[in-house]
C-alpha cells in the first residue's frame, strides 16, 4: 500500500518535470522565430528559499502538535477544499486518536531536495520523504511525496495538500479507528497461593431509562438514595450523548456479597445489574494498606502517561502494592489501527500490536497470619510486621484499623466515603509505613551500642537511690525516672528484665553522643531500605542534638527525638538473632537472603543481648513476661513511650510495643514488632505482649 501510494504521487512529479520541460521549448522557439535579443538588467530581489525549508517546517509543527500552523504553508489550492478548523480538526482527531508521538519526517534525498530551489519557480517540485511515528499500536512508518508550488507574494513554497499527508491510505470520506484488545491484570498472591488481588465478579448497577417511573426527576433522587450515591452522578450519567430509553447505563458497581445493597437497589423500578468483571480483594480490610488498589486512570495521569500505551480506560495502581509494582502488574492492551470508509468497513489494517497481560506477582506474605493479626489487634490503631530474621520475608504487613481496597474499586457510597473519612481511628493513614517513638524496644540496641563500643561489660553494675536520676545541678529540675529500682545487682541483664530507665540512660551519657550516634547511623538510621513498598525513615534527631545531655540519656531508653518504623525495628532485631547482621526484607517470595547492615555487631555482642531479651520474656521479673510460652523459647522486650506536654502532664497517652522473637536457633524463625496507640488504661505494653504472644501460637500451628 506505501509503495502504491508513492507511485501515485511519482506520478504528479513526472507531470511537474514534464511542465518544465516544455516551458523550455517555448522560449526557445519564441528566439529563433524572433530573432530578438533579450537584454537582463540586474536589479535587486529576494533570495529564494529552498523549498525543502516548507517540508522542515512541516516536521517541526508535527513534531510540536502545532496543527494551526501547517495551515500557513498550503497553497491556496489546498486552503479553499478547508477551513483551518477542519484541518486541524483532522490532525487532532488521528494523530489524537492513535496517540502519535516522536513524529520524524526524513527527506529521501536530501542533497537533491536542497537544490530545487534553482529549477524555474513558476513550476511546481516534489519531494520525497519518510514519516515515522511511534503509535499505541507501535511504530508507523511509510513513504511520502510532496509537490510544493512557489508563491512570490509570499516569497515561499506551498504545499499541495491531501489527506495522505496525515496518515497512509486515507482517501476523502475515509477514517483512522482504533480498535482494543483487553488484556488482564497480573493478580497478586500470597506464599501460600491464596489470591489477595486479582479478577472476579461483580455486579454492574446501572438505569434503564425507560423503565423509570414519572415524574422521572423523583425516580432518579430515589434511585440515588437505592445506589447510595449523588443525584448529580445518576443525572449525569442519564445525561450521556449515547444514552436511550432502551439502553443499560451503568453508574456504579458492588461486590455480590453485598447482598444488602443489592436489594436495596432491586427494589426500585429502572434499575438493573448485570454481572462484570472487576479487580477483587478476597481479605478485605486486612491486606487493606498492603495491596493498596486500582481505580480508573485520570485525565491528569493519561497525560503525565503518555506514551506509556495507557488509554482512558485502564486502571492504575494508586496505592500499596498496586502502585509500588505497577509496571510489573499492569496489563498492555493489544490494538489494531485500521482505515474504514464511509460505511465503517474496514479497508486495511496499518499497524497492530498483540495485548500483553500482566505478571502475576507472588508475595512472602502469609494471608491466614496476616489476618490472623489483623483481627487480634481488633480495631487497635497501630503496626504489626511479621518477619524471618534468616530470609527477611515479610510474613505479615499490617495497620490497623484499615479499609477494603475493594471499596475503591467499587466506590463509596455518599454516606461511606464521609464515615471513613470522619472516622478518629483514621483508617486511611498507613500505621505501619509511619514511625513511633519506640520507648524501651530501643535499651537492647544502646545496649548493643556500648558494648560494641567498649563503654559497657555484662558485669557493669550501676548504683543511684530512689527511682529519679540526674545527670548534675546543669539539668535544673529535670530528671529521669524509672518504675522499678528494687532489683541488684544493677548490671545489663537485670536491667533489662526489669526495664530499668536510668540504666540505659547513664549508659547513653558514658557511651557519649558521637559514638551513640555512630550507632544508630550503622543500624540504618535516616536510610529506607530497597523495599517494595514506601516507609518512612527511622530518626534520632542527628549527632548534634546528642551533644545536650538530656537528650543523650532520654535517647539511651528510646525517647527524645528516637522515631521507629516497625519494620526497620524487626530488622534491627533480626541481628541478635543472625549473629550481628541485619537482614534486609523483601515481600517478594522467592528472593535470595540479601544482608541490609552487615556485622553491625559482634556475635558475641548478639548472644548477651538476645540472653538478656530471653530472661526480659522468661523470668518472673520480666516486663515481658505475658508472651512467655511453655514449649517455645521466646526472648522479647516491651517498649512504653509516653506522649504528654510536660513531666507534670497526666492526661497524655501511652504507645504500648513489644517485639517478640525465638530466643534459640530453629526452623521457620520469627520476628514480631507490634506497637499500639492509646494503651495507658489498659495494661501498658504488656497488653501487645500478650496479643504478640497469640499470633506466635497461631504461627506455629502452621511451622
Amino acid at each position: 500500500m506505501y509503495e502504491n501510494r508513492r507511485n501515485r504521487k511519482s506520478k504528479r512529479k513526472a507531470a511537474a518535470v514534464r511542465i518544465v520541460v516544455a516551458a523550455g521549448v517555448l522560449v526557445l522557439a519564441a528566439g529563433i522565430v524572433t530573432g530578438v535579443v533579450l537584454f537582463v538588467r540586474k536589479v535587486s530581489a529576494p533570495l529564494i528559499p529552498q523549498a525543502s525549508e516548507t517540508l522542515y517546517a512541516y516536521a517541526n509543527c508535527l513534531q510540536e502538535e502545532d496543527y494551526t500552523k501547517i495551515y500557513e504553508l498550503l497553497d491556496e489550492a489546498s486552503r479553499n477544499t478547508m477551513t483551518l478548523e477542519e484541518m486541524t480538526t483532522r490532525y487532532e482527531n488521528i494523530y489524537g486518536g492513535v496517540e502519535a508521538a516522536d513524529i520524524m519526517l526524513t527527506l529521501d534525498k536530501p542533497e537533491e531536495n536542497t537544490k530545487v530551489s534553482q529549477r524555474n519557480t513558476l513550476h511546481p517540485v516534489s519531494i520525497e520523504y519518510h514519516i515515522s511515528m511511534n503509535t499505541l499500536a507501535g511504530e508507523i512508518s511509510f513513504p511520502s511525496c510532496t509537490i510544493l508550488t512557489y508563491s512570490a507574494e509570499e516569497n515561499s513554497w506551498k504545499m499541495i495538500w491531501d489527506l495522505e499527508e496525515i496518515f497512509p491510505g486515507l482517501k476523502e470520506g475515509y477514517k483512522v479507528r482504533v480498535k482494543t484488545e483487553t488484556a488482564s491484570r497480573g493478580q497478586i498472591y500470597d506464599s501460600l497461593q491464596n489470591k489477595l488481588a486479582g479478577e472476579g465478579e461483580a455486579w454492574s448497577a446501572g438505569i434503564v431509562p425507560g423503565k423509570l417511573e414519572e415524574p422521572r426527576e423523583d425516580s432518579i433522587k430515589v434511585a440515588a438514595e437505592a445506589m447510595g450515591i449523588s443525584e448529580e452522578k445518576v443525572a449525569k450519567a442519564l445525561g450521556a450523548s449515547w444514552v436511550k430509553d432502551d439502553l443499560f447505563v451503568p453508574i456504579r458497581n458492588l461486590s455480590k456479597t453485598n447482598t444488602a445493597l443489592e436489594q436495596q437497589m432491586l427494589t426500585v423500578p429502572g434499575i438493573k445489574l448485570t454481572s462484570t468483571k472487576l479487580r477483587l480483594y478476597p481479605y478485605g480490610a486486612s491486606t487493606g494498606h498492603l495491596t493498596g488498589y486500582v481505580q480508573n486512570i485520570t485525565a491528569e495521569e493519561l497525560e503525565k502517561k503518555k506514551g506509556e500505551h495507557y488509554n482512558s480506560s485502564s486502571v492504575i495502581g494508586k496505592a500499596g502494592l498496586e502502585a509500588s509494582l505497577e509496571s510489573q502488574l499492569r496489563s498492555r492492551d493489544g490494538y489494531r489501527i485500521v482505515i474504514v470508509d464511509g460505511d465503517g468497513n474496514e479497508v486495511e489494517t496499518v499497524q497492530e500490536s498483540v495485548p500483553q497481560s500482566g505478571q502475576d506477582v507472588k508475595l512472602t506474605i502469609h494471608a491466614p497470619f496476616q489476618k490472623y493479626i489483623y483481627d487480634v489487634m481488633a480495631g487497635d490503631k497501630g503496626a504489626a510486621v511479621a518477619l524471618n530474621p534468616e530470609t527477611g520475608e515479610v510474613l505479615a504487613y499490617v495497620s490497623s484499623p484499615s479499609y477494603d481496597a475493594g471499596d475503591f474499586v467499587f466506590g463509596y457510597t455518599s454516606q461511606g466515603w464521609e464515615d471513613i473519612n470522619a472516622d478518629a481511628a483514621q483508617p486511611l493513614f498507613n500505621r505501619a509505613k509511619s514511625i513511633f517513638c519506640p520507648g524501651s524496644v530501643m535499651k537492647p540496641v544502646t545496649a548493643s551500642i556500648a558494648l560494641e563500643a567498649g563503654t559497657l561489660t555484662p558485669e557493669d553494675s550501676i548504683s543511684y537511690d530512689g527511682n529519679k536520676w540526674a545527670l548534675d545541678a546543669s539539668w535544673g529540675d529535670y530528671y529521669v525516672s524509672t518504675l522499678h529500682s528494687d532489683y541488684e545487682p544493677k548490671n545489663l541483664q537485670n536491667a533489662l528484665i526489669n526495664s530499668d530507665n536510668i540504666f540505659f540512660a547513664q549508659t547513653a551519657v558514658k557511651l557519649g553522643a558521637q559514638k551513640l550516634a555512630d550507632g544508630y547511623d550503622r543500624m540504618g538510621f535516616g536510610e529506607i531500605p530497597d523495599f517494595q513498598l514506601a516507609l518512612t525513615a527511622s530518626s534520632y534527631g542527628g549527632s548534634e542534638v546528642l551533644t545536650d545531655s538530656m537528650t543523650l540519656a532520654d535517647s539511651g531508653y528510646g525517647h527524645a527525638r528516637l522515631m521507629m518504623n516497625p519494620l526497620h525495628l524487626a530488622c534491627m532485631y533480626s541481628a541478635f538473632y543472625n549473629g550481628g547482621s541485619m537482614i534486609k526484607p523483601t515481600l517478594l517470595y522467592g528472593q535470595t537472603p540479601v544482608w541490609w547492615k552487615e556485622n553491625v555487631m559482634s556475635s558475641e555482642t548478639a548472644d548477651i543481648v538476645r540472653a538478656g531479651l530471653i530472661s526480659v520474656v522468661n523470668d518472673a521479673r520480666g516486663t515481658g513476661k505475658a508472651a512467655r510460652m511453655d514449649d517455645r523459647l521466646i526472648a522479647g522486650k516491651t517498649g512504653t513511650a509516653e506522649l504528654k506536654a510536660s513531666k507534670e502532664d497526666t492526661t497524655g497517652t501511652e504507645i504500648g510495643w513489644f517485639i517478640g522473637m525465638n530466643g534459640e536457633k530453629c526452623e521457620n524463625p520469627i520476628i514480631i514488632a507490634m506497637v499500639i496507640e492509646d494503651v495507658k488504661e489498659r495494661g501498658g505494653s504488656a497488653y501487645v505482649a500478650a496479643k504478640v504472644k497469640e499470633c506466635l501460637t497461631y504461627y506455629y500451628q502452621y511451622k
